[in-house]
C-alpha cells in the first residue's frame, strides 16, 4: 500500500508539551467497534466456525439470556433487567446494533469493576435473560426506522463490547477479546503497539489526552474533576490531584493552530490500494431517528422520553458518567478494558487496518459484501447513522459513481473508513472533542481532494451534513 498523507500536529495535552507523533495514541471511543466486528466475522465465517452469524448467541455462549434462576448475576451488581428477553439474539443483530442492550450498565461500579471483561460479560448475559426494564432506561421501544428495509438501531456502547467479548470468549475456548484482537488483527498488521483497548496503569508515553470542554454537558464534569481532584459522582478517590486525572483540560484557548484544535492534535493518514473494477453504484437508503446515549457509554433511552429520576437511575447514571468522554479521561478508566466504548489508537493504525480490509486481506469478499449491506439505522452521538454488520455505512460520490464506504465515527470528531472499490483508506484522530467536528471535516475535504479529486462528496459518516472536496 502507498502512503499518500501522514500528517500530525499539536501537543500531548495542555500541561504536556510533548509533540504528537505519527504513532501517538488517541482515544477513539466507538471507532474501534469495526475491528472487534472483524474478529467476530472471521470466527463466524471460518471453516468449522464456532459462531454462526444468524444463530442465537446462546448456541455458543449458553449463559447469554439464560432465564432468571438458571444462572446467578455477578455479586457486585444489583441490576434491573431488560425490557424483553434477548435469549434469541444473534451475532448479526448484535453487530448491527439492534440488540437492545444499550441500558445493560451495572447501576454502580468502580473503574476496576467495569474493566473486568469477564465480570461485565456475565452481567450482560444475565441481564439479557431478565424480563424487567433496566435501570436508567425507558421501557419504550426505539423509534421505528424511516425505511421499512432498515431495523431501528442504537449504538449500545460498552454493553456491545461486553456482549461481543463474552460471545467470542465462549466460542474461542476462553480467549479474551484483547488477545483475539492482537492475534488476529493488530499483531499480523504490525500495529500491536499502536492500537490498545486499555493503557497499562492508565498511562502511556505516547498517549494523548482529550479535551471535552466543547462537548455539551461535559465541560462542567471536567472542571469538577480538575479543580476538586475528585472523580465524577463522588468516586472514592477524593484526594487525587489534578495531574492524576489523565488529560483533564480546562480553559483551552480557542484558535490555536493544528486545525483550530486548542492545545490539541489531529492526525490523519490515507492509503491507496490497486483499484478493483467499479461496481454498480449502491442505492442510498434513509436513516431514522432512533435512540442513542450521549457519548460512547450506552445506557440512553429514547431521546424524546428520558426516564424519570429515581434512586436506581441515579446509580445507573453514576456508571454512565464514568463511561462518558470526561470519565474516560481518568487514569483508572484509561487502564480499564472497555471494548465498544474506549480504545487508544493512532491514525496510522486505523488506516492500516482499513487498508488491509479494503484489499481483501482480512475478510473474504463475500463476507465483506454482507458486512457492507445496509441493515439498520439510528443515531450515533446524536447524529444519523446507518450500519451493516459492525460497520457504519456511508457513500462517496466521485463523478457519476457512488461507492460504498465502510468505517466508523467516534464521539467528538475522530473517524476512520475505507472505500473498497477505490482501495482507499483514511483515518483522522483528534483530541479536542467537539459536536461540530469542523476540523475533521476540513481535513477530510483536503484529503479527498488530493486522493480522488475535487467535487467528491462523502455522505453518511459524519451525520446528515456531507463532506465535499
Amino acid at each position: 500500500a502507498d502512503t499518500l498523507v501522514d500528517a500530525f500536529a499539536g501537543h500531548a495535552s495542555p500541561i504536556d508539551a510533548s509533540p504528537v507523533r505519527s504513532d501517538s495514541l488517541f482515544q477513539v471511543f466507538e471507532a474501534v467497534s469495526p475491528l472487534l466486528a472483524t474478529v467476530a466475522l472471521q470466527l463466524a465465517t471460518s471453516p468449522a466456525a464456532p459462531l454462526n452469524l444468524d444463530a442465537p448467541l446462546r448456541a455458543a455462549w449458553p449463559a447469554f439470556g439464560a432465564k432468571p434462576g438458571s444462572t446467578q448475576p455477578p455479586p457486585l451488581y444489583n441490576h434491573q433487567p431488560t425490557p424483553l428477553s434477548l435469549s434469541e439474539l444473534s451475532l448479526a443483530r448484535l453487530l448491527s446494533h439492534t440488540s437492545g442492550l444499550q441500558g445493560a450498565l451495572p447501576p454502580s461500579a468502580s473503574p476496576e469493576d467495569l474493566g473486568c471483561d469477564s465480570a461485565m460479560a456475565a452481567h450482560v448475559a444475565h441481564a439479557a435473560g431478565s424480563p424487567l426494564p433496566l435501570a436508567g432506561t425507558s421501557s419504550s421501544p426505539p423509534a421505528p426506522a424511516t425505511s421499512p428495509a432498515l431495523l431501528p438501531a442504537v449504538y449500545e456502547g460498552a454493553p456491545f463490547g461486553w456482549a461481543l467479548g463474552g460471545a467470542l470468549r465462549a466460542a474461542s475456548g476462553g480467549t479474551s477479546l484483547p488477545a483475539l484482537l492482537s492475534s488476529r488483527l493488530t499483531s499480523p498488521l504490525g500495529i500491536g503497539d499502536e492500537l490498545l483497548l486499555s493503557l497499562p496503569g492508565g498511562n502511556h508515553p505516547r498517549a494523548v489526552s482529550h479535551s471535552v470542554a466543547d462537548l455539551p454537558d461535559e465541560a462542567d464534569l471536567e472542571l469538577l474533576a480538575l479543580f476538586s481532584g475528585r472523580e465524577p459522582e463522588g468516586e472514592e478517590q477524593a484526594g487525587h490531584q489534578a495531574g492524576e486525572l489523565a488529560g483533564e483540560q480546562a480553559g483551552e484557548q480557542a484558535g490555536q493552530r493544528a486545525g483550530e484544535l486548542a492545545g490539541n492534535q489531529a492526525g490523519n493518514l490515507a492509503r491507496n490500494q490497486p483499484r478493483d473494477p467499479p461496481a454498480d453504484p449502491p442505492r442510498d437508503q434513509p436513516g431514522n431517528q432512533a435512540t442513542n446515549p450521549p457519548g460512547p457509554a450506552g445506557g440512553g433511552g429514547p431521546a424524546d422520553a428520558p426516564p424519570a429520576a429515581s434512586p436506581s437511575t441515579s446509580r445507573a447514571r453514576s456508571t454512565a458518567r464514568l463511561l462518558s468522554p470526561a470519565g474516560l479521561n481518568m487514569r483508572r478508566m484509561r487502564a480499564a478494558c472497555l471494548p465498544g466504548a474506549s480504545a487508544h489508537a493512532s491514525a496510522h493504525a486505523l488506516a492500516t487496518f482499513y487498508s488491509a480490509l479494503a484489499a481483501g486481506k482480512l475478510l473474504p469478499r463475500p463476507v465483506l459484501a454482507r458486512a457492507a449491506r445496509r441493515t439498520s439505522a439510528g443515531l450515533l452521538s446524536s447524529e444519523e447513522a446507518t450500519w451493516g454488520l459492525g460497520f457504519q455505512i456511508g457513500s462517496l460520490q466521485v463523478g457519476e459513481w457512488k461507492h460504498v464506504v465502510l468505517g466508523h465515527a467516534a464521539t467528538g470528531g475522530s473517524l476512520a473508513f475505507c472505500v473498497p472499490e477505490l482501495g482507499l483508506a483514511v483515518a483522522v484522530t483528534v483530541s479536542r472533542l467537539t459536536a461540530e467536528r469542523a476540523a475533521t471535516r476540513r481535513i477530510l475535504a483536503l484529503v479527498l481532494r488530493e486522493t480522488v479529486g475535487a467535487g467528491a462528496c462523502l455522505s453518511g459518516m459524519l451525520g446528515a451534513e456531507d463532506v465535499r472536496s
